[in-house]
Protein backbone atom coordinates (compact mmCIF):
# COMPACT_ATOMS: atom_id res chain seq x y z
CA UNK A 1 0.00 0.00 0.00
CA UNK A 2 2.93 2.36 0.64
CA UNK A 3 3.98 2.09 -3.00
CA UNK A 4 0.41 2.43 -4.24
CA UNK A 5 -0.16 5.61 -2.24
CA UNK A 6 3.09 7.13 -3.51
CA UNK A 7 2.22 6.26 -7.10
CA UNK A 8 -1.27 7.72 -6.78
CA UNK A 9 0.13 10.90 -5.23
CA UNK A 10 2.61 11.22 -8.11
CA UNK A 11 -0.15 10.69 -10.69
CA UNK A 12 -2.38 13.19 -8.91
CA UNK A 13 0.38 15.79 -8.74
CA UNK A 14 1.21 15.32 -12.41
CA UNK A 15 -2.42 15.71 -13.45
CA UNK A 16 -3.12 18.71 -11.21
CA UNK A 17 -0.02 20.48 -12.56
CA UNK A 18 -1.80 20.49 -15.93
CA UNK A 19 -4.80 22.21 -14.37
CA UNK A 20 -6.96 19.10 -14.52
CA UNK A 21 -8.71 17.30 -11.69
CA UNK A 22 -7.61 13.87 -10.56
CA UNK A 23 -10.43 11.55 -9.53
CA UNK A 24 -10.12 8.03 -8.17
CA UNK A 25 -12.96 5.57 -8.38
CA UNK A 26 -13.24 2.96 -5.66
CA UNK A 27 -14.30 -0.40 -7.05
CA UNK A 28 -15.61 -2.25 -4.01
CA UNK A 29 -15.16 -5.96 -3.63
CA UNK A 30 -17.85 -8.36 -2.48
CA UNK A 31 -16.64 -8.19 1.13
CA UNK A 32 -17.26 -4.44 1.13
CA UNK A 33 -20.83 -4.94 -0.09
CA UNK A 34 -21.37 -7.74 2.44
CA UNK A 35 -20.10 -5.47 5.21
CA UNK A 36 -22.54 -2.76 4.13
CA UNK A 37 -25.39 -5.25 4.11
CA UNK A 38 -24.65 -6.29 7.68
CA UNK A 39 -23.86 -2.82 9.05
CA UNK A 40 -20.16 -3.50 9.48
CA UNK A 41 -17.43 -1.09 8.33
CA UNK A 42 -15.72 -1.53 5.00
CA UNK A 43 -12.76 -3.86 5.57
CA UNK A 44 -10.75 -1.76 3.11
CA UNK A 45 -11.41 1.49 4.99
CA UNK A 46 -8.00 1.54 6.73
CA UNK A 47 -6.36 1.54 3.29
CA UNK A 48 -8.76 4.14 1.96
CA UNK A 49 -8.00 6.36 4.95
CA UNK A 50 -4.43 6.63 3.68
CA UNK A 51 -5.67 8.37 0.53
CA UNK A 52 -6.07 11.83 2.04
CA UNK A 53 -6.42 14.72 -0.35
CA UNK A 54 -7.94 12.65 -3.14
CA UNK A 55 -11.33 13.01 -4.75
CA UNK A 56 -12.71 9.48 -4.50
CA UNK A 57 -15.91 8.29 -6.13
CA UNK A 58 -17.48 5.49 -4.11
CA UNK A 59 -20.31 3.48 -5.68
CA UNK A 60 -20.62 1.28 -2.56
CA UNK A 61 -23.84 2.85 -1.22
CA UNK A 62 -25.63 2.23 -4.52
CA UNK A 63 -24.28 -1.29 -4.67
CA UNK A 64 -25.43 -2.05 -1.15
CA UNK A 65 -28.92 -0.75 -1.98
CA UNK A 66 -29.04 -2.92 -5.09
CA UNK A 67 -27.72 -6.00 -3.25
CA UNK A 68 -30.33 -5.53 -0.52
CA UNK A 69 -33.06 -5.82 -3.12
CA UNK A 70 -31.57 -8.30 -5.59
CA UNK A 71 -28.84 -10.13 -3.68
CA UNK A 72 -25.11 -9.79 -3.96
CA UNK A 73 -24.89 -12.55 -6.57
CA UNK A 74 -26.92 -10.36 -8.95
CA UNK A 75 -24.36 -7.61 -8.45
CA UNK A 76 -21.04 -9.43 -8.24
CA UNK A 77 -21.46 -13.02 -9.45
CA UNK A 78 -17.69 -13.12 -10.07
CA UNK A 79 -16.85 -9.84 -11.76
CA UNK A 80 -19.36 -7.01 -11.70
CA UNK A 81 -22.62 -7.75 -13.48
CA UNK A 82 -24.06 -5.24 -15.96
CA UNK A 83 -26.06 -3.81 -13.04
CA UNK A 84 -22.85 -3.42 -11.03
CA UNK A 85 -21.14 -1.58 -13.86
CA UNK A 86 -24.22 0.63 -14.29
CA UNK A 87 -24.04 1.62 -10.62
CA UNK A 88 -20.32 2.42 -10.99
CA UNK A 89 -21.04 4.54 -14.09
CA UNK A 90 -23.86 6.40 -12.36
CA UNK A 91 -21.70 7.17 -9.31
CA UNK A 92 -18.91 8.38 -11.56
CA UNK A 93 -21.25 10.58 -13.61
CA UNK A 94 -22.80 12.02 -10.44
CA UNK A 95 -19.35 12.98 -9.18
CA UNK A 96 -17.72 14.14 -12.41
CA UNK A 97 -20.49 16.18 -14.04
CA UNK A 98 -20.45 18.85 -11.32
CA UNK A 99 -16.64 19.04 -11.59
CA UNK A 100 -16.69 19.77 -15.32
CA UNK A 101 -19.61 22.21 -15.20
CA UNK A 102 -18.05 24.52 -12.59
Amino acid sequence: MDITVRLLEAYRDEVTRTGKRFVLIYLPRAETINAGLTGRPDPWQPHRDRLRGFTIVDPSPGMVRYAREHGIAALIPNHYSPAGYRIVAEALADAVVPLVTQ
